[in-house]
């Protein structure tokens, strides 16, 4: 069983000490995003998403996003180094 305690100082800890690229398992299991939505699709009982965006598709929509925030003068939503 997962502890869940732990996950907000392994989080923290792969924050501040984990190395650019590397992965830390903080659950008992490795899911795939697309594992997760499907565990999390049989739990609610609501669909998975159906359609795969490509990576560039889905970093030049948050690039975007980003500019168009700043032209409009809100606080940018940092998406584009997370996706």
């Amino acid at each position: 069983m997962w502890a869940w305690k732990s996950a907000p100082r392994g989080i923290c800890w792969a924050a501040e000490k984990g190395k650019v690229g590397e992965r830390y398992l903080l659950g008992a299991e490795n899911l795939t995003l697309k594992g997760l939505l499907d565990l999390l699709a049989k739990i609610t009982g609501l669909r998975a998403p159906g359609m795969k965006i490509p990576h560039g598709v889905a970093l030049g929509v948050a690039y975007l996003d980003t500019a168009f925030s700043r032209a409009g003068g809100e606080r940018a939503a940092d998406t584009g180094w997370k996706v």
